[in-house]
């Protein structure tokens, strides 16, 4: 019975086997006569996979929230894949397994914040554990830290379409990307970071002159081409933003810490602060509602000067106009501004133009000493309106006149009186910290202020954390003040920041127990003989180095601080008062020595006398002249005399 079954069973698995054959009814290839003939492509391979650790440390401050981390395969801005998404445990560390392709060198790690704080970074895959710590320095590389988005935000290489971008809502375009923006529909509140490349056609409303809102940052690396007439939102630029195609009407704030060129005409209604170096080939005109502020390096490049005379002008000038820096205009400058909408030039600042017309206020540096000029190529003029104070020097080339030369002048309004060099405002540079990066400070007694300095470009800011107990900081002033209230090796952790970059260091603060001043231990008085040799040390007890003094020392003694000795022979009797002092970290002691000075006894009571064996003897009493205080004595006497010291 069990080989009949056994049978059955066999030829059931068979009709099973060749029935899978035929899944779906497709019929099988009858073109493969031998099995040998199926072959695998030559470029197949198998992916291997390794079982690593991670142990990812978090920030030990909970000010940014909840924080979530993500590990991807690549750059998640191109195409990155998820592999792995936890968060940290108590103590905040992230040591959750993880599968990877064998041939990763390097894996990015995204932490996400509930608070927005949003980091991201590239890490190197070493041995069997991914490490890397979010709280200390970072041994991994930076990935756009200006382009601060989550993965999804990261708008993809060679983007080329419109692009809305909502209140609350950030885009990035990630380092080493081109996108081509067609037109750019951004709301107040919008954010667009630029870390590659973004040539931007046309702003939605920017046409109408109109400031709509809405941020643009533009990395040290980023580079951004503005095609559109418009500029309707407010852009910081690290980088490089060019102006092509059309006449550029800035109605946001354009704050410039790098490089900005143009090719077209430049209207400005809203707000340039330039930190940089900013270079338009074609007009610029400050209109009345726009403001200028000038702290580097600003040229005009164009020559439209008409020698038949002629209404252009390269730099024109209505609205408020800083000039704290160096403005090179090839040709013609007119400056009109007056009232809130006047010209004002800082110490050192230099204009120098082809030639200029000034018929607004225009207002000098007021401390003496001060100097700002405006030079010209060939003939200028001041018109009747104007108004010029404050230390500034005009000065026209070439043997070339100022005429007419009408309007106020102040008293410290000069003519070529000296000459002012352009300033150089310098490259960008992120901060270095300096030192010293070791302090020292007492239990329960204020430290010596500690400023936090750095060298780069400004603004910079500085923070100190990890501060012991009874420090604070202060962000305005950058100093660290306070009264340690426990003894220890405290490490300080110091940073500074720019929009270039950032620098930290350790500063080591040693704080230690008060040092109680030495006590002397010396006694506190001594006798001495005139013209005889004397000899006295000064001790004292408690933590050294201790340094030892006397002072008001009597004629012929005197003092070694190095054996800290009084020596010498007195030349005089008397009771002198001598200053004794001990001095350590903690203070210095002093006490009062008292020294007696005599001369030594001279026996004046005559030294023969006679008496008669058993009588009585003539009382003899002994005299003797010195100083202080004798003592006298008598000895050898014959039977029957005494010698009384008393009397």
């Amino acid at each position: 019975m069990k080989k009949y079954l056994l049978v059955i069973s066999l030829v059931f698995i068979t009709g099973t086997f060749f029935t899978s054959c035929y899944k779906h009814n497709i019929p099988p290839n009858d073109d493969i006569t031998e099995f040998l003939e199926l072959q695998i492509s030559e470029t197949f391979t198998f992916q291997s996979f390794t079982n690593l650790e991670t142990s990812i440390q978090l920030s030990s401050t909970k000010s940014t929230g909840m924080e979530i981390l993500q590990i991807y395969d690549g750059h998640p801005a191109n195409g990155g894949k998820l592999i792995l998404t936890g968060a940290a445990n108590e103590q905040g560390v992230f040591n959750l397994p993880i599968r990877i392709a064998s041939r990763l060198t390097e894996v990015y790690i995204a932490k996400l914040s509930s608070s927005g704080q949003n980091e991201y970074v590239a890490v190197p895959v070493n041995g069997s554990v991914i490490e890397f710590s979010f709280a200390g320095t970072k041994s991994g590389k930076s990935v756009d830290t200006w382009c601060d988005c989550s993965p999804i935000d990261y708008l993809p290489n060679n983007y080329n379409d419109d692009l809305e971008i909502n209140s609350g809502e950030t885009y990035c375009v990630a380092a080493g990307d081109f996108v081509h923006i067609k037109k750019l529909e951004m709301s107040s509140g919008g954010t667009l970071n630029v870390c590659g490349t973004a040539v931007i056609d046309k702003f939605y409303g920017g046409n109408s002159g109109q400031y709509i809102g809405g941020y643009i940052s533009v990395s040290p690396d980023g580079d951004v081409t503005v095609k559109d007439k418009g500029m309707p939102h407010d852009i910081d630029v690290y980088g490089s933003l060019d102006f092509t195609t059309k006449k550029a009407n800035i109605t946001g704030t354009l704050h410039n810490y790098g490089d900005v060129s143009s090719t077209v005409e430049i209207d400005v209604n809203g707000t340039i602060i330039n930190d940089g170096s900013f270079t338009t080939s074609d007009k610029f005109e400050l209109k009345q509602n726009g403001s200028l502020i000038n702290n580097c390096q600003f040229y005009v490049t164009i020559n439209t000067l008409n020698p038949l005379g002629g209404s252009d002008q390269d730099f024109k000038q209505e609205g408020s106009f800083t000039n704290n820096g160096y403005l090179k205009v090839d040709d013609k400058l007119e400056l009109k501004g007056s009232g809130n909408e006047k010209t004002t030039l800082g110490d050192g600042s230099l204009i120098d133009c082809g030639e200029f017309k000034i018929e607004g206020d225009v207002v000098g540096p007021l401390e003496s000493g001060s100097q700002s000029q405006i030079t010209a190529e060939d003939d200028s003029e001041t018109k009747s309106a104007s108004d010029i104070s404050g230390y500034v020097d005009l000065w026209v080339k070439n043997n070339n006149d100022i005429d007419p030369n009408d309007g106020n002048k102040g008293n410290n309004v000069t003519y070529h009186a000296y000459t002012v060099t352009a300033p150089d405002c310098g490259e960008n540079v992120a901060p270095v910290l300096n030192g010293p990066f070791q302090i020292g400070g007492l239990v329960n007694e204020s430290i010596t202020p500690y400023v936090v300095t750095a060298t780069g470009t400004e603004t910079i800011d500085y923070n100190a954390t990890n501060l012991p107990a009874g420090l604070s900081f202060n962000s305005t002033n950058h100093t660290i003040t306070g009264t340690p209230t426990s003894a220890g090796t405290y490490e300080i952790d110091l940073s500074a920041s720019n929009f270039m970059g950032d620098d930290s260091e350790t500063l080591f603060l040693i704080v230690t127990q008060p040092t109680e001043p030495p006590v002397i231990s010396s006694t506190l008085t001594a006798s001495a003989t005139v013209n005889q040799s004397f000899n006295y040390t000064v001790l004292a007890t408690g933590t050294g180095p201790i340094t030892y003094g006397a002072g008001n020392l009597p004629v012929g003694l005197s003092f070694n601080s190095s054996n800290h000795q009084i020596t010498g022979s007195p030349e005089a009797a008397g009771i002198y008062t001598i200053v004794l002092s001990a001095t350590n970290d903690g203070g210095t002691t002093t006490e009062p020595l008292t020294l007696t000075v005599g001369t030594p006894p001279s026996i004046s009571s005559p030294l023969t006398a006679s008496g008669t064996a058993g009588d009585q003897f003539v009382t003899y009493t002994l005299t003797a002249e010195g100083s202080p205080d004798i003592t006298y004595s008598a000895s050898n006497l014959p039977d029957g005399l005494t010698y009384n010291p008393n009397d």
